[in-house]
């Protein structure tokens, strides 16, 4: 019985496909490089297996499979060779000449000699079975997958965690043949079909909810912070399609974030403004590139946090030309809040809370632990729409209530707090408008702030202005006691996406990517180049623990 493998990729930038095949029409072959995720570990055995399969058969080539992980296209090719290390170190393109310009001279783990590529109907894939390797990744849902019949390729390609699928061709005899359906929540398996009059075994992950007290362990120290990416066809800063010298932000992001960290992250923040008007065309935008950065990064919809802003909540039907400002209200709370109640339910699969708000505890590689709670900053509108920034006791209590931050046996060694508009100003002055007071700062962000100090918030991360943005405030409760009264530090994100018209001082589109450790926070602000075609360093800034408690920069 011939084992085999299928490799997943994702056209990031560069065409894959195309240029590896224009090698192998000149050459006779190409050496595919293997991107493998940090977490991955070299098959070695099966490398070996393979290589002795091709010496016992010589003349015949082992069909393998590549996988497009972001259009859902298979193709198959011929396998020639595999070059590898034993001691588990990555080595350069056995011929550069032979590979595309654009990682050639790179170093991997592997390298795949392979010819014959052709685009195939997924339907084949469904011929062969899984087989697990556990020493290549460790993942607890590796036993459903063994020795069972690929259902499709969204069945595997569901399992975001890995970048190599063993398998080896379907015998009824000896393989089962359901469907394993990983779901965020087990009640959205509605009319999934299966084979064979076979079952649906659904293996729903621990985190389902909008508020989890139980830890998710993540494999990494980083976190992801992105605000304001406005998707929309006139007011997104990039095209949504890659065109010569310009690239959809998608790639750019997702390059970034593995030069600077190295591995994947442990979770992904993002504090509104997803969309510009609201739009559901705009978040199918928003839903694609979160879902292609989740796959690109080995995270699922729970590893995220995500809350709306008052870019997200649609007010008025007709799409403006620039934004809504001064506009009269049209729609009611609930139809505003529709399309942004059906891109959550979608995303997280399923049903938020009447305040959009969450909240989720997770511990590192580095063991550790941090609560997050996230809150709509958008909760009051008036006649006209101004964009006011308001949280309100009843949304703060619950959440709080939630997490259970009065009970002490819950602490973790950091809390932050993540909203959509600002605790504190942040650019040099606010519009004093007679008829359309609208403000960046939070309303009522005296009480926010007050029971952030009471509930040992160390930081509270927002967005909305487009200007990256660090402070941090203390409040103390005696006279003359300062030096031991608790701060709160603050960062507000700039914006990823935003046209270049509606950026802040910083004039760049920027992110924010947070290297957490027990007795500091390092902020790392990373802004698009002159030339808009990759993000750099801008900016690194540490937080480290106030004598008195919470964070201060320094």
């Amino acid at each position: 019985m011939k084992k085999s493998m299928v490799l997943r990729f994702r056209d990031f930038v560069e065409n894959t496909i195309d240029q590896h095949k224009e090698i192998n029409k000149k050459e006779g072959y190409v050496w595919w490089g293997w991107w493998s995720k940090p977490d991955e570990n070299l098959p070695i055995e099966f490398f070996s297996e393979l290589l002795v399969s091709l010496k016992k058969e010589k003349g015949e080539e082992i069909e393998i499979f590549l996988i497009d992980s972001g259009n859902y296209i298979l193709y198959n090719c011929k396998l020639l060779d595999i070059k590898f290390n034993r001691d588990n170190k990555v080595i350069p393109c056995p011929e550069e000449e032979k590979s595309p310009g654009y990682y050639c001279h790179s170093e991997y783990y592997a390298w795949f000699k392979i010819k014959d590529i052709e685009k195939i109907e997924q339907e084949r894939i469904s011929n062969f079975s899984y087989f697990e390797i556990d020493s290549f990744v460790s993942d607890p849902t590796n036993k459903k997958f063994d020795n069972k019949r690929v259902f499709d390729i969204y069945e595997m390609l569901n399992r975001r965690h890995r970048t190599i699928y063993f398998i080896t061709p379907y015998d009824s005899e000896k393989h089962k043949s359901h469907k394993v359906e990983l779901v965020y929540a087990i009640d959205d398996i509605k009319n999934i079909d299966t084979k064979d009059n076979g079952k649906i075994e659904v293996v729903p992950p621990s985190q389902s909810e909008a508020f989890i007290t139980t830890p998710m362990f993540r494999d990494s120290v980083y976190i992801i912070h992105l605000s304001d990416l406005h998707f929309n066809h006139k007011h997104h800063n990039f095209p949504h399609e890659e065109s010569r010298g310009s690239y959809p932000l998608f790639g750019l992001i997702y390059r970034d974030i593995l030069e600077v960290c190295k591995k994947d992250p442990a979770l992904l923040i993002v504090s509104g403004d997803l969309t510009w008007h609201g739009l559901e065309n705009e978040f199918d935008m928003a839903y694609k590139f979160l879902d292609d950065l989740n796959s690109g990064l080995g995270l699922r919809p729970e590893h995220s946090i995500i809350i709306p802003g008052n870019h997200d909540i649609q007010w008025i039907d007709q799409e403006s030309e620039d934004y809504i400002r001064d506009k009269k209200i049209e729609n009611s709370a609930e139809k505003a809040e529709k399309n942004y109640r059906e891109f959550i339910k979608k995303y997280y699969r399923f049903e938020p809370n009447e305040f959009f708000s969450m909240g989720k505890r997770i511990i590192l590689e580095n063991y550790t632990s941090i609560d997050l709670i996230a809150l709509n900053s958008c909760m009051l509108e008036e006649e006209h729409f101004c964009g006011y920034g308001y949280i309100g006791v009843q949304q703060l209590d619950k959440a709080i209530n939630n997490m259970r931050w009065k009970d002490d046996k819950y602490k973790t060694d950091y809390r932050f707090l993540i909203m959509h508009h600002h605790l504190l100003a942040a650019e040099p002055s606010e519009e004093i408008i007679k008829d359309n007071p609208a403000y960046s700062i939070t309303l009522d962000s005296g009480h926010i702030s007050h029971n952030a100090l009471q509930m040992q918030i160390d930081l509270v991360l927002h967005g909305h202005r487009h200007q990256p943005f660090i402070a941090s405030f203390t409040r103390p409760t005696k006279y003359n006691d300062f030096p031991s009264s608790r701060s709160i530090g603050i960062h507000g994100a700039g914006s990823a996406g935003v046209a270049r018209r509606y950026l802040g001082e910083i004039g760049k589109n920027s992110y924010s990517i947070y290297k957490i450790q027990r007795d500091s926070i390092e902020v790392k602000i990373r802004a698009t180049s002159e030339a808009e075609t990759g993000f750099n360093k801008e900016w690194d800034m540490i937080f480290k623990h106030n004598p008195g408690g919470g964070m201060i920069p320094t």
